[in-house]
C-alpha cells in the first residue's frame, strides 16, 4: 500500500507520571491543499490522535500487541491550517520567486533504497584521539588519504544544474520543519502528553510509544506509515528527559524474521536516550591546507576559530542506513528512520558551571504570514535551530557519491544558528557597491549577498572567544520535532568523550610589517609612463629618498583573529569605520581590511652582505651568497590603537674592512633605535615581525600562541651606497 502520511512520535520527558512527547505528521511529498484519496485535503482534515503504549520491550513493536490506549492531550492545537499553508505558498512565490509545483513533486520521489552511492566520512585525528579508537565501526568511515584526494582531485564531470525556482511540496515541508513554531501552525508538529498516574508501573520495564489515528477523524491508520519510539525503563524514576534517536516501524503483524538486524539500532536507542552526543572533538587548523592536521610548518593566514565534530562514525552509519534501508553488515532490511534532525552546541569557559547554547537566537521582528495576519513568532522569541550535518559531492555524485564534512561547524564566539553579521558588514558583502580607491566614490559594483537578518544571537548566551583561554563543548541532539534536551539539562548517560576541552591558541602568523615611507611612495608616485618605468621599491634608498629614518608599523590582522586577541575595545566598529572612511589615495595596492596586529610587539632586523657568487657556506641556509653581518631586535611601544610607528634611524658607515662571518665592529655602541649599514657593499636588509607571546621566554609560552609563529612574514630590501671616502683601497704588504 502506498501510504500518504508518515506518523512519528518523539518522547520528551517523564515527570511524575506524565509522559510528554511530540507528534510529527508528514504528508509524504503530496499537495496538502488537494483532497486525498477517499478523504479531504490534509489541511482540512479532522485528525484525532490516540497514543498507544506497549508495556515492556520484548520484541519489536507491532499493532497487534496488546497496548494501553490513551487519548493524547494536545497542547495548543492549530486552528486554520489551510490559511497557513496557502499563505506560506504565496509568500514563497511572491517574496522569493519560488514556485511550489505539483509536477516537481511528482518527479522528486525518493530514490530506490541502495541506488545511491554510500556516504563516506574521514575520521580526523581529533576524533581518533578523543577516545580509545582502535578501528572504524563502518566500512565507510575512513582514516586514509581518500578524503584529501577527493577534494584536491575533483573530476571534470559535475552534476547537472537543477531548476532552483521550482520546488516540490516535500521540500517545503522540510523547510517548515526547521522552524518548529511554523511547523505547528501548519499541522506538522503537535505537542502532546498522556497521563499515566493511574498506571504507575506501566513503564517499569520500558515500552514502545506510538500514535494511531482514531477512526473518529477523517484519516485512518491504513493511510499512514506509523513509527514507534523506544521508552527506557522508568522504574523508581520520578523525572527524566527522554529522546528517540531512532524510530521503529509499527507493522500490522509481528515480524521478527530479521530482528537481529535491529540489535545495533536498539543499542543506539539506549545509548542516546538522553539526547546527548557521546564523542565530541575539536581542533584548530595549524596549516593553510585545512585538511593537513599535524604539520604546522605553513601557518594559516585566516583564523576560522575552533572546528567542532561529534559522533563521526555514528552519523556515517545513520546516513548510510537511511540510503540503503539495510543494516550495514548483515545486509538485512530495516525500517528505522533516523530521528535526529540537527545538533545544538553548548560552550562554556573552562571553570564555569553554566553552559551557554551557541545555537540560541531571537528574532528581531515578528515572523508572520499573510502580511501579518498569521503570527508565527512575536519579536524577541527564543529559537534554537540545530546545526545540520550535510554531506557534499566533490565532483560527480552519481559515480563518486558524497562525503560528510571533516568537521561539522566552526565556532568563532558567534551564534551557530545565524550568519555572522559583523563579517558581512566589515567586508561589505551586502552592499550594492564599494568605494573605488581611484576616485573615492562608491562606484565599484559588486554582486551583493542578499541576507535578511531576522535573527540574532540571544544575548544571554553570548560567549567571547579569546586567545589564551580554554573552553569546553558538548553537543545536544535535536529530533525532527525540534525537541531534545535543553541547554540547562544534564545527561543521564556517560560517553567516551561527551565534553571536549580546547585550549584556544593563536596559530596565525603575523603578516608583513608596514612602512610609512612605502605608503607615501605609492600615494605620491605618478603613474608609470612609457620610457619611465616604476622605480624598484625593493631598493631601500628608493623608499627613503634621502631620509635617514624608516618608520616601521605593525602588520594588519584581519577579522576575526583581531577580535580573538581581546586587545581592542571595539575592533569590529574600528574595522567598519576604516573601510567606510576609505578615500581616493591613488594607491594601486589592494585594500587590506584589518587593524594593526596588537600581538606584534617587536621586529627583527637582519643585515646581510653579499659575498662571492658561489660562497654559500656561511649563509643562514647554506644556499645563498648573502652572509649575516648582524641581527637586532626592536621593541614597538604599545598604544591604545596600536597604530604608532617605530622611527628606525639608518646610518651608513664606511668600514675599512668588513670581515664576513664575524661581528661588525661598533655594534655595541648603537642606540636602541638605530641600525648601521656598511657602504660599498651589496646588502640585504630583512624586517620580520615578532610575536613575543609565542617565544620560549614569555610567561604565556604555548598558552596564548603557538611557538611556530614567533616570527612572522619577512619584508626584504636591498641596499647599496657608495662609500664617502675611498682612500687606501689597495695597500702593499711590507717586505
Amino acid at each position: 500500500m502506498n501510504e500518504l502520511l508518515s506518523l512519528l512520535c518523539f518522547p520528551q520527558s517523564w515527570d511524575n507520571g506524565i509522559l510528554r512527547f511530540n507528534i510529527v505528521l508528514i504528508p509524504r511529498n503530496l499537495n496538502p491543499l488537494k483532497p486525498l484519496a477517499g478523504g479531504p485535503a490534509f489541511v482540512d482534515a479532522n485528525i484525532v490522535f490516540n497514543a498507544k503504549l506497549i508495556a515492556g520491550l520484548d520484541g519489536l513493536p507491532d499493532s497487534t500487541t496488546a497496548a494501553i490506549g490513551k487519548t493524547a492531550n494536545i497542547l495548543n492545537p492549530p486552528t486554520d491550517i489551510r490559511a497557513a499553508w496557502e499563505a506560506l505558498q504565496q509568500q514563497f512565490e511572491q517574496a522569493d520567486g519560488i514556485v511550489v509545483d505539483d509536477g516537481e513533486t511528482a518527479a522528486k520521489r525518493a530514490p530506490a533504497p541502495g541506488s545511491m552511492k554510500p556516504i563516506r566520512k574521514y575520521l580526523p585525528l581529533s576524533y581518533r584521539n578523543a577516545f580509545n579508537f582502535v578501528k572504524a565501526r563502518s566500512r565507510y568511515a575512513l582514516t586514509g588519504d581518500e578524503y584529501q584526494c577527493a577534494i584536491k582531485n575533483k573530476p571534470a564531470e559535475v552534476d547537472a544544474s537543477t531548476d532552483r525556482k521550482k520546488i516540490a511540496w516535500g521540500k517545503l515541508v522540510a523547510y517548515s520543519l526547521r522552524n518548529p513554531l511554523l511547523a505547528r501552525k501548519l499541522g506538522l508538529i503537535y505537542e502532546a502528553s498522556i497521563d499515566l498516574r493511574d498506571m504507575p508501573a506501566a513503564l517499569d520495564n520500558g515500552g514502545w510509544l506510538y500514535i494511531a489515528l482514531d477512526n473518529a477523524g477523517d484519516f485512518s491508520t491504513t493511510l499512514t506509515r506509523t513509527y514507534a519510539a523506544r521508552i527506557p525503563n522508568l522504574k523508581n524514576i520520578t523525572s527524566r528527559k527522554l529522546f528517540a534517536v531512532n524510530q521503529f516501524r509499527v507493522y500490522p503483524a509481528p515480524d521478527n524474521s530479521n530482528s537481529a538486524a535491529y540489535d545495533e539500532i536498539i543499542r543506539e536507542s539506549i545509548i542516546y536516550d538522553d539526547g546527548f552526543a557521546k564523542i565530541v572533538h575539536a581542533s584548530q587548523p595549524v596549516n593553510q591546507d585545512l585538511s593537513i592536521e599535524d604539520d604546522n610548518s605553513n601557518p594559516p593566514t585566516h583564523d576560522v576559530g575552533i572546528r567542532l565534530g561529534w559522533e563521526d562514525e555514528q552519523i556515517t552509519i545513520w546516513y548510510n542506513r537511511q540510503l540503503s534501508q539495510k543494516e550495514e553488515f548483515s545486509n538485512l532490511p530495516v525500517d528505522a528512520p533516523m530521528g535526529v534532525f540537527g545538533y545544538r552546541v553548548d560552550a562554556r569557559e573552562k571553570g564555569s558551571a553554566d553552559w551557554l547554547s551557541q545555537n540560541m537566537v531571537v528574532n528581531t521582528a515578528p515572523v508572520v504570514l499573510a502580511n501579518g495576519g498569521i503570527e508565527i513568532m512575536a519579536a524577541g522569541t527564543p529559537l534554537e535551530p540545530g546545526t545540520e550535518v550535510t554531506p557534499a559531492a566533490h565532483g560527480d555524485i552519481a559515480n563518486e557519491g558524497m562525503w560528510a564534512p571533516m568537521y561539522y561547524t566552526s565556532w568563532i564566539g558567534k551564534s551557530l544558528g545565524t550568519s555572522d553579521k559583523d563579517a558581512a558588514e566589515i567586508y561589505q558583502l551586502n552592499n550594492e557597491s564599494v568605494v573605488d580607491r581611484n576616485n573615492g566614490t562608491a562606484t565599484g559594483k559588486i554582486i551583493p549577498k542578499k541576507t535578511f537578518r531576522l535573527y540574532e544571537q540571544d544575548a544571554d548566551h553570548e560567549l567571547p572567544l579569546r586567545y589564551g583561554k580554554s573552553y569546553e563543548f558538548r553537543v545536544r541532539l535535536m529530533d525532527i520535532s525540534g525537541g531534545g534536551p535543553a541547554f540547562n539539562d544534564d545527561p543521564t548517560r556517560g560517553g567516551e568523550n561527551p565534553v571536549e576541552d580546547v585550549s584556544f591558541k593563536r596559530y596565525i602568523a603575523a603578516g608583513a610589517l608596514q612602512f610609512e615611507e612605502m605608503d607615501n611612495f605609492y600615494r605620491l608616485q605618478a603613474s608609470p609612463v612609457a620610457g619611465a618605468p616604476f622605480p624598484d621599491i625593493s631598493v631601500l634608498e628608493h623608499i627613503l629618498k634621502g631620509s635617514s629614518t624608516l618608520h616601521v608599523k605593525r602588520p594588519l590582522l584581519s577579522y576575526p583573529a583581531v577580535v580573538f586577541t581581546g586587545k581592542y575595545d571595539k575592533p569590529v566598529e574600528l574595522m567598519k569605520a576604516r573601510i567606510n572612511e576609505l578615500n581616493a589615495d591613488n594607491d594601486p595596492r589592494p585594500f587590506e581590511v584589518g587593524l594593526p596586529d596588537p600581538d606584534v610587539d617587536a621586529f627583527m632586523v637582519t643585515v646581510e652582505a653579499r659575498s662571492l657568487q658561489m660562497d654559500n657556506a656561511l649563509s643562514e641556509n647554506g644556499k645563498e651568497s648573502y652572509i649575516v653581518l648582524y641581527k637586532k631586535k626592536f621593541t614597538i611601544p604599545a598604544t591604545a590603537a596600536f597604530d604608532n610607528s617605530f622611527p628606525l634611524s639608518i646610518r651608513y658607515v664606511d668600514f675599512d674592512d668588513v670581515d664576513l662571518g664575524n661581528t661588525l665592529p661598533g655594534l655595541a655602541e648603537l642606540s636602541d633605535d638605530e641600525i648601521v649599514l656598511p657602504t660599498a657593499r651589496h646588502l640585504r636588509i630583512s624586517f620580520t615581525p615578532v610575536v613575543s607571546a609565542a617565544g620560549i621566554d614569555h610567561p604565556l609560552y604555548e598558552v596564548y600562541a603557538d611557538k611556530n609563529i614567533e616570527l612572522g612574514k619577512t619584508v626584504m630590501f636591498t641596499s647599496f651606497k657608495a662609500s664617502a671616502a675611498e682612500e687606501n683601497l689597495l695597500s702593499l704588504e711590507p717586505d
